[in-house]
Formats: C-alpha cells, sequence, structure tokens
C-alpha cells in the first residue's frame, strides 16, 4: 500500500486544505517543479495520504486522493500559489493531531531512521510525491491512532495509465490495462 504524506508549514494550510477538499504542493524553481510533476503524475488514484505540519509538529488529516493532480497553480486556497492541486477526502478532521514523538514509537514508517525526515517521504517539499510503502495492517494502526476511519468506501489505489506514444501498439496496450480492471 502507497501512502504520501505531504507538508505544511502552518496549521492554517492544513484547515484551508481540508476546509476545500483540496491538497497541492508549494510552487518550486522551474526545474524542481519539472520533476515533481513528472512524480505527481504517478500517484495513483485512491491512494492514502497525511498532512505533516511543521508549525504543530505533528500528523493531521488522514485522507484518500480523489483526483489525479492537475499540472496549474492554485491561488485561491492558500493565499499564494501551491503547484499541482488534487482532491481530497478527508477521513478526519485535521484538528486531530497525532505527534512527531508517539508516531516514532508506534509508526514503522518513521522508525526507518532516527531523523523523522529520512525515515517519512514527503515531510520536506522536496520529497513531495514520493511514496512511502506501508502495509494495510500499518494504515489500520494510523486510522486507529488517530481515530479516523476508511470505512471501504474507497477502493485500493488504482495504477495511473501509461501514456503510449505509438499508435501501433497503444491498442495491444490499453487492452492490457483495461484487463487489469476487469
Amino acid at each position: 500500500m502507497l501512502l504520501y504524506v505531504f507538508s505544511s508549514e502552518t496549521w492554517q494550510n492544513v484547515e484551508r486544505g481540508y476546509n476545500a477538499r483540496l491538497w497541492a504542493t508549494s510552487v518550486m524553481d522551474t526545474t524542481s517543479s519539472r520533476g515533481r510533476w513528472t512524480k505527481a503524475q504517478r500517484m495513483p488514484l485512491y491512494a492514502r495520504g497525511l498532512i505533516w505540519c511543521v508549525e504543530t509538529n505533528g500528523f493531521h488529516m488522514p485522507f484518500v486522493v480523489d483526483d489525479t493532480p492537475e499540472n496549474r497553480i492554485e491561488e485561491s486556497v492558500w493565499g499564494q500559489p501551491w503547484e499541482f492541486p488534487f482532491k481530497i477526502h478527508p477521513l478526519k478532521e485535521p484538528k486531530h493531531r497525532f505527534p512527531c514523538e508517539l508516531a516514532k514509537l508506534k509508526w514503522p514508517v518513521c522508525q526507518r531512521h532516527r531523523n523523522l525526515a529520512c525515515s517519512v517521504r514527503g515531510i520536506h517539499g522536496v520529497s513531495a510525491f514520493q511514496p512511502n510503502q506501508i502495509s494495510p495492517e500499518q494504515w489500520g494502526q494510523i486510522l486507529d491512532n488517530m481515530e479516523a476511519d476508511d470505512d471501504g468506501t474507497f477502493p485500493d489505489a488504482r495504477p495511473i495509465p501509461v501514456r503510449v506514444k505509438s499508435s501501433r501498439t497503444k491498442s495491444a496496450k490499453l487492452a492490457f490495462l483495461n484487463s487489469l480492471f476487469d
């Protein structure tokens, strides 16, 4: 199972994202944004996510990715430009915080290194859209600890179809990809 963690400098931005049912990343320089967009395109629909808040030093708002990221700038939600917005389905209000120190004790994804930023991809903006591999049981533990519920409304994450350049092989590849979902 893939877990995406996104960072927010402020609690207010977490709350704004929750209210808009939207998340995105801060705008970076052109080269970094290009690399980030490449990674964003690989984030599957229905992936699971968490928000890391620097200001509160904790995790907030487990969510399900409800739409694929868009290659655009969003300026109305956070009071400043953020890029690659995507819709989210929050599983818990953001006021519920799971502290960093408890996460290090309870969540295997946070125990890989002594430094949390080295353990969890997404804690720093440069690693946005890079997934963490966890088990369904670990996701369940995260939800239990955050008093949230992933009630099965959303299926497991679906892979993003690969863009095919050759029209000759396009129909064969599309048939294969469609067979994965039958």
